[in-house]
């Protein structure tokens, strides 16, 4: 029983070891940037206009205010190499997004360059968010604005629909801007899957 004892925790150990390691590894090869005062948005890409970076603070403060939920949004040059998913979680990691307890945060991550987009979700958040429907979101909400170049409208469209699932986990209602900019994108999406159907029809 000793022996057995002393296999699972040097096992243990092992793994502990590994994934520092790993980690370690990982942020010396990738220069993962620190977040910015704001916390909340972090424009290093620059493709973000003011008034979106100002909807983000206020709107990512409010919703930690009410739910102790964290939802931030990075930009960056270049993943420098790296897969977006393992970026994206290494960054989510080293800025400790979300409630130490709840682990309730959320990173949006876009890199311009590399044309590509991550949901980052906390286990706090999973069972409202899962990887499923975080796909479909970013399908949905920003990948037609990413793919006419217009971060801007992109990132403030899958924001919102994120914001609003976080409201809704917390049974609270969003506010009215946020379920505008939803209305909009929703009425906006369906009429040109109308259209697409209908052109396809007389095709």
């Amino acid at each position: 029983m000793k022996v057995k004892s002393r296999f699972f925790k040097m096992a243990f150990f092992s793994t502990v070891l590994f994934f520092f390691g790993a980690l370690l590894s990982f942020n010396a090869a990738v220069n993962l940037p620190e977040p910015t005062g704001s916390f909340y948005i972090n424009d290093f890409a620059n493709v973000l206009d003011q008034e979106i970076e100002d909807y983000i603070l206020n709107h990512s403060v409010a919703l930690e205010q009410k739910t102790s939920a964290q939802i931030v949004v990075a930009t960056v040059d270049s993943l420098e190499g790296t897969d977006i998913d393992n970026y994206a979680l290494n960054l989510f990691r080293k800025w400790k997004i979300g409630d130490k307890d709840k682990n309730n945060g959320l990173l949006i991550l876009l890199a311009p360059t590399e044309r590509k987009v991550r949901i980052e979700v906390g286990y706090g958040l999973e069972g409202r968010i899962n990887d499923a429907k975080a796909g479909r979101f970013r399908d949905e909400y920003a990948v037609p604005y990413f793919k006419n170049d217009n971060w801007n409208q992109g990132i403030k469209t899958l924001y919102s629909a994120l914001v609003s699932e976080v409201y809704s986990e917390y049974n609270m209602e969003m506010p009215e801007d946020v379920s505008n900019v939803i209305s909009n994108h929703n009425e906006t999406y369906e009429n040109t899957q109308i259209g697409t159907i209908i052109g396809f029809v007389i095709v």
